[in-house]
């Protein structure tokens, strides 16, 4: 029961860094992949600018999982890292300065797609998490350390 606290207790702890380092960590990857650039395409409703956003949440999301993952193990690391996946979007939602009713359906869905790409990312990583310690149980992995 001890460890189930300090589990508990490890993830608040992370979700509280993550928070707070989330928009300066966004800040930078639009500095070095956004800002100052332009985009063309030919397809109408891709908006590549958009997609980078949603790459770094969806990567943002990937690094929430797999940490949460780790912190709460194999039986419920889908369910935290869900959860702290969650959040993250909520909060990301609660803070947002978009403008979402326009007049384009293409607009909203590439504005609120941002929110929901932390979730899937941490339920990815999560997932690649638990396959990955299923396939390499522990004791193989103390074995291969020198």
């Amino acid at each position: 029961m001890e460890s189930r606290w300090a589990k508990l207790a490890l993830c608040i702890v992370f979700m509280i860094v993550v928070a707070y380092t989330h928009y300066p960590f966004r800040d930078l990857w639009s500095d070095v992949f956004i800002r100052d650039r332009t985009f063309t395409t030919r397809i109408q409703w891709w908006d590549p600018a958009r997609a980078l956003w949603w790459l770094f949440e969806l990567l943002w999301g990937a690094m929430i999982g797999l940490v949460a993952s780790l912190i709460a193990g194999q039986r419920s690391s889908l369910r935290w890292a869900a959860v702290c996946g969650l959040v993250v979007s909520v909060n990301e939602f609660s803070l947002s300065r978009d403008y979402f009713f326009t007049d384009r359906v293409g607009s909203r869905v590439w504005a609120y797609g941002t929110y929901f790409m932390p979730l899937i990312g941490a339920t990815l990583a999560a997932l690649a998490s638990n396959w990955l310690m299923r396939k390499f149980p522990e004791k193989d992995r103390a074995r291969s350390s020198p």
